[in-house]
């Protein structure tokens, strides 16, 4: 079968490494009318699904064709020019993939194991212009070798040792690599919660928050976000193998987690969003006292502290320095309730998150997208499960109108949390109709 050499790149970029070179089957150009791009490329052309447009050239010469060849290869494009950082690697789904694939209690029988070894690495074993290379046991480069079982009655293999069988595959004919690398998922969503730990004492860390690979055999962590950034296995691979077997080692990454995740299965419930019932009161707790830091603000603000007024005046006090000083007076007030208000949701997240869930990570599919870098990050699971918090425009409040209201249904000059754009809801509950006014005027702030 007759390759040719395509360069593709996207429409109108010019601040990536935005082109790559791809060798297509002369048939593509007869009887297909679109390109299938690998996700983990989409990130070297700065593209993403809103419409971008991408075009395909044909170099025409020999020449033009040798430097594509040589220089604009794709499997080159891994390490970006501008800060030597490396710019391809596997997302979303593929990380929940690695994720589930490689934590400690995972378990595979021998056709599960054969299956998602053969299924991952067959492909890799022909090279960039032979087409349909069957896996042979005749050619010994093409062999793949198989670990023993980690248990042998009954017979199991866990899902580390088929990342050992494919970094042993991949680097077959080379010396082996040795890695540490410290993963994304932070270290209390590898914890139980403990309520009591001694003065001085120091929790010990749990073996899997780091990634350690010895001689090729992944000997404990989880592979993550992080594992495919700087300093992580594809680029150990990259320094010491060449950038073709890099491009191989997602290639096959990609076909392993996708095939897992068909295995194992993936998706989001109701449940996952839960607090437990303990939480969600002292959620419910901390909350009710934000009236009480609102107050303590404004009497920052105007200098009385330890002066006990009532509401009324204490609103009437801040329209009239409001009005003689004017907008320094309304910067400064933002300033004293944001502080107040900032801290107090700090507080209730922390107290919240992660051990307050109902269902603990990584049996939690919302956590397993957040805190391993799939998708997603803490925000969004606090603004679901717990609040949104002060809706914050450009640092500043919700502004209010010459009337002093920030909304017709408020009082004016009102000293409440809730009329200055403190949203104690959240997304599992609902919004109120201002609440949710508010939070779209922060949306679309800037």
């Amino acid at each position: 079968m007759l390759f040719v050499c395509c360069l593709e790149r996207r429409q109108f970029e010019c601040t990536m490494p935005i082109a790559g070179i791809w060798r297509c089957p002369c048939y593509f150009l007869l009887f297909i009318s679109n390109v299938k791009i690998i996700l983990f490329l989409f990130s070297t052309y700065n593209a993403d699904f809103d419409g971008d447009e991408m075009n395909v050239h044909f170099p025409q010469d020999e020449i033009s064709r040798a430097e594509a060849i040589n220089i604009v290869d794709a499997n080159k494009q891994y390490i970006g020019p501008r800060s030597g950082e490396a710019v391809r690697g596997l997302i979303q789904d593929h990380i929940v993939g690695a994720v589930l694939l490689t934590k400690v209690d995972t378990f595979l029988s021998r056709e599960e194991y054969s299956q998602l070894v053969y299924g991952s690495c067959v492909s890799s074993s022909r090279g960039p212009c032979q087409s349909g290379k069957r896996v042979s046991i005749v050619k010994d480069d093409d062999t793949l070798e198989l670990l023993p079982p980690a248990f042998v009655k009954p017979e199991r293999w866990t899902g580390k040792q088929v990342i050992t069988t494919i970094l042993n595959h991949l680097t077959k004919g080379h010396p082996p690599f040795t890695v540490e690398m410290k993963g994304k998922i932070s270290v209390q969503y590898l914890t139980a919660k403990v309520r009591h730990v001694a003065e001085g004492e120091k929790l010990r860390d749990p073996e899997e928050l780091v990634l350690y690979i010895r001689h090729n055999e992944l000997l404990k962590g989880m592979i993550d976000k992080n594992q495919f950034g700087n300093h992580g296995i594809v680029h150990t691979v990259h320094e010491l193998y060449g950038a073709d077997t890099a491009g191989r080692l997602l290639s096959i990454f990609s076909r392993l987690f996708t095939l897992f995740l068909q295995f194992h299965g993936f998706t989001c419930g109701i449940d996952d969003l839960l607090l437990s019932q303990e939480s969600n009161n002292e959620r419910t707790d901390f909350l009710s006292r934000s009236e009480e830091h609102s107050e303590e603000a404004h009497k920052k603000f105007l200098c009385k502290k330890d002066v006990d007024t009532d509401r009324v005046e204490l609103q009437m006090n801040v329209e009239k320095v409001v009005r003689r000083i004017g907008e320094s007076a309304n910067v400064a007030l933002d300033k004293a309730m944001l502080s107040e208000l900032n801290g107090l949701t700090t507080k209730v997240n922390k107290n919240m998150f992660p051990y307050g869930l109902q269902k603990p990570f990584p049996k939690n599919c919302l956590t397993l997208m957040t805190a391993t870098g799939a998708k997603g990050g803490d925000v969004n699971m606090t603004q679901i499960s717990s609040l949104l918090g002060s809706q914050d425009l450009e640092g500043a409040r919700v502004p209010r109108m010459i009337s002093g209201k920030s909304l017709p249904c408020f009082p004016p000059w009102d000293s409440s949390s809730r009329a200055g754009g403190y949203v104690s809801d959240r997304f599992l509950t609902g919004l109120r109709p201002q609440e949710y006014y508010f939070h779209c005027m922060a949306g679309r702030n800037g």
